[in-house]
């Protein structure tokens, strides 16, 4: 059990399962290491985190309804670098890597397109 800040929005598991990311509904996100059951860092958007992922076991991206997509360096702690920002028309309600967490499918709430990157 893992005691958390907001009400948890998103979860997301890193490819080798050492790892757990959380969005949450106050606009922060925190990156747990499940071994020794503490947090390895936290990030933050205007808004709340809607959607989260890994892109391997090096970058996290969340997506928020502040209407952006932010991938984050978590390679090791202190993880504070966001490596960049996609921004997006509508708030972000779904997204997803591909099994080698190269490419991107990211979905805006009320739009019938999904962008990839």
């Amino acid at each position: 059990e893992l005691s958390t800040p907001s009400t948890v929005l998103s979860l997301a598991l890193s490819p080798q399962g050492g790892r757990l990311a959380a969005g949450f509904a106050d606009g922060s996100a925190t990156v747990w290491d499940l071994q020794h059951r503490r947090p390895l860092g936290t990030f933050h958007h205007q808004n709340l985190v809607s959607a989260i992922a890994f892109a391997g076991e090096d970058r996290l991206v969340t997506g928020s309804f502040d209407r952006s997509v932010r991938v984050w360096n978590i390679a090791r702690p202190p993880m504070t670098g966001m490596l960049t920002a996609l921004p997006h028309p509508a708030r972000i309600r779904s997204m997803a890597f591909d099994y080698g967490g190269d490419r991107l499918a990211t979905l805006c709430e009320g739009d019938d397109r999904v962008r990839l990157w």
